[in-house]
Parts: C-alpha cells; sequence; structure tokens
C-alpha cells in the first residue's frame, strides 16, 4: 500500500481548459455529457436557476430547457429506444423531465410525491429506457422515460434514497439504491420485488443479519465483470467505510477500511497494472483507492482541503487504464493517478489558460475521448460550467 498525503513530482499530462461560460444566474449542481444527432458531444448542467443548459465542448449554447419550477439538482442521458439520445432532469419539486436535448421540447414529465434526491437511467433488454428515483422520505421508483408512467415503487428503504444506479445481472438489468437508512438493496425495476438487501440475508429459510453499514450510505456504483455483467456492488458511507457486496446474491466480499471520514463520492478506476478498484471521496478531502480483489488499500492521497463532493473516470486515450478526476468544496478540481496518488491541479498556475472555479464544485464528468484527448466538465456553485481538454502523454 503507498500513501500520498501530499503532490509529489507532477506526472505527465498536459491539461488546458478548451471553454469556461456562466450561462446560469445560481448553483450549478449537476452535469452529464450528451451524445446530439450528429454525432457530436455536448454538456448538459443543471442549476438552481432551475433551468438546465446544453452547450457544446466549446461553451455554444445549444438548448436551454426551461419547464421546471425549483431548483434543478440532477441531469442524466437517457438512449431513447429510437436510437436518440435524451436527456432527463429532477428537481426538487418532484417533478422529473425527460425531453429532446436538441430543441428543448418535453418527451414527457414524471411526479414524485416528495424531493427527488438521486437520478439515473437504464435500458431492458428489450430497449425500453427506463429512470429511476431515490427522494426523501425513502421511495424508489422507476418510470417509463418515454410516457412518464409509474412502471413500479420499489418499497422497503425508511428513510432518504440518495443514490441509484443500474446493475446487470445475468437474469437481466436490476436496479440499486443506498439510503440513510444504512441500507443497500437490489431491486428488480420492472416489478419492485427486491432482490437482496445489506441487512438481512436468507439462508434456509431462515433471516439473518448481514454485516451492513451502521450509519448512513451516501453511494453506491457498479463494478463490471466477466461479460458485461456486474460483479461488485460498492457503498460508501459516514461510517467512515466502503463495502464491496456480490451483485447477484448481496454476500459481503469486503470491508474497505482505512477512510478517515464519511464517504461522499465513490468511482470505478482500471490501474496501469489492470487490477480493478474503486476508488472513495471522503469529508475530509482524501481519496482512498481499493482494489476490488480483496478489499485492500492500494493508495491514500489528500486531494483537496474540504470535503470531496464528486468524482469520476477518465480513460487514458490509446490503454484501458484511467484517471481520476475529483471535484470538491475547495472549488478545485484534481486529476488524481490511482496508482500513485499522485495529483495534479486543473485549477493552477502550472496549468495553461486554465480558470478556476470561484466557489464550490459540486460536479465533474468525462464527456467523450476524441483525437487522442479527452474531454472532462465540471460545474460549480459559482454558475460556471468548465470543460478541459486532458492529453496524457508519455506513459511508461
Amino acid at each position: 500500500m503507498v500513501q500520498q498525503e501530499h503532490p509529489g513530482s507532477r506526472p505527465r499530462a498536459q491539461v488546458r481548459q478548451r471553454a469556461a461560460w456562466q450561462g446560469h444566474s445560481n448553483n450549478v449542481w449537476s452535469v452529464c455529457a450528451l451524445r446530439l444527432a450528429d454525432g457530436t458531444y455536448a454538456t448538459a448542467s443543471a442549476s438552481s436557476d432551475r433551468s438546465v443548459q446544453v452547450c457544446s465542448v466549446d461553451g455554444e449554447l445549444i438548448t436551454r430547457f426551461t419547464g421546471h419550477r425549483d431548483t434543478v439538482f440532477i441531469v442524466c442521458a437517457v438512449s431513447a429506444p429510437d436510437g436518440r439520445q435524451l436527456a432527463a432532469s429532477a428537481a426538487w419539486d418532484g417533478r422529473i423531465a425527460c425531453w429532446d436535448p436538441e430543441t428543448g421540447k418535453a418527451v414527457a414529465w414524471c411526479k414524485n410525491r416528495g424531493s427527488v434526491y438521486s437520478l439515473c437511467s437504464f435500458n431492458l433488454a428489450s430497449g425500453t429506457a427506463l429512470l429511476a428515483t431515490g427522494d426523501r422520505q425513502g421511495n424508489v421508483v422507476v418510470w417509463s422515460a418515454t410516457t412518464g408512467k409509474v412502471v413500479s415503487r420499489c418499497r422497503g428503504h425508511a428513510d432518504s434514497v440518495w443514490s441509484v444506479c443500474p446493475v446487470v445481472l445475468s437474469g437481466g438489468v436490476a436496479l440499486c439504491s443506498a439510503s440513510d437508512d444504512t441500507t443497500v438493496r437490489v431491486w428488480e425495476p420492472t416489478t419492485g420485488r427486491q432482490i437482496w438487501s445489506s441487512r438481512v440475508a436468507g439462508i434456509g429459510g431462515i433471516m439473518r443479519r448481514r454485516k451492513a453499514h451502521h450509519d448512513e450510505v451516501h453511494c453506491v456504483v457498479a463494478i463490471p465483470g466477466d461479460g458485461g455483467r456486474t460483479s461488485l456492488v460498492a457503498s460508501g458511507s459516514s461510517d467512515k467505510s466502503v463495502r464491496l457486496w456480490d451483485a447477484h446474491s448481496g454476500g459481503l466480499v469486503a470491508k474497505c477500511r482505512g477512510i478517515s471520514a464519511k464517504v461522499n463520492a465513490l468511482c470505478h478506476v482500471v490501474l496501469k497494472d489492470g487490477r480493478t478498484c474503486v476508488a472513495a471521496g471522503a469529508e475530509d478531502g482524501s481519496v482512498t483507492v481499493f482494489d476490488v480483489a480483496d478489499g485492500k488499500q492500494v493508495v491514500r492521497s489528500a486531494a483537496h482541503q474540504g470535503p470531496i463532493h464528486a468524482m469520476c473516470a477518465i480513460p487514458v486515450p490509446g490503454q484501458t487504464r484511467s484517471l481520476l478526476a475529483t471535484a470538491g468544496e475547495d472549488g478545485i478540481v484534481q486529476l488524481v493517478w490511482p496508482e500513485s496518488g499522485e495529483i495534479m491541479e486543473c485549477d493552477s498556475p502550472f496549468v495553461e489558460d486554465c480558470e478556476p472555479h470561484t466557489d464550490v464544485v459540486r460536479s465533474v464528468c468525462h464527456v467523450a475521448c476524441h483525437d487522442g484527448v479527452s474531454f472532462l466538465a465540471s460545474g460549480g456553485w459559482d454558475g460556471q460550467v468548465a470543460v478541459r481538454v486532458v492529453k496524457a502523454v508519455g506513459f511508461s
């Protein structure tokens, strides 16, 4: 295990800012990547100004969706059955919209009974596009992305659901959720039937308690395995741990220790040697990387001076390994090499033409790879969305 508490020698990468714009008049909470009909990529940003803006990677405004009546907390891409990519956005008033990012016209509206805290999209084997939401009251609801109708209600959580994500099992796509009630649960999305819960397990007809989290669970991420299926589910909690669960049975595979504060964000990364890992971003600004094969710590790095709010993996052009991007309360976007913990600050004088955010950065996402470079988008409470170009060079 390597411990990297302070940035060491700067890794060989080049970062420059391609575009930055402040089209929002209030906080940006979420950014996501969208693929347009002509094959180009764009960003969508959700804001407290009640709008979602779609812009090219050069900062040109494509469309602005203004159908929401409250803070728009989350935005995500949706793969429609006809091949188009739509956008879905959720607001604190419980209204969820699915809409065309090139025209700004709504395709469907969903009305949840409470404030939506989490949102994801996925497709069934038939191609049917679904949305899943988690809310303040502990409800997990699956919606049709094209009609807005409720497909199923997944009942079992007793507190707020902060994270939902699809998992691919042998029987098809399932839905995973994480809650303040300390549990992780996996559901059959078309019926709402619970497949497993981290709290109890059934063996020989006898229910017993698992070694579950003992504090709020803030985030979950699916870890891919062979054949495109999900092998593990990773969960991060206020109990300062990450747990790895067998995606099919819910059995506890490993408890990842060594985190010094509550876990706010998780991300799946691949190391140079091909190992699959999970990275955890914590309230104290640290990033800890764990090998999912055994749950052992690979590296720990002090990436931020304050809480980490979001993370994403950036594919290294021409390789299977990935970089890690982190976004923090300190207004900084960092690049972390998950093997060593070495850090390159995106917002530093050593990076050419990179204007920093001036307030909290709440979201970061990988947009696309093109011509040997990767595009990275971030959104902050300064109302700014920034798209940076990351070009990796000289890897050994």
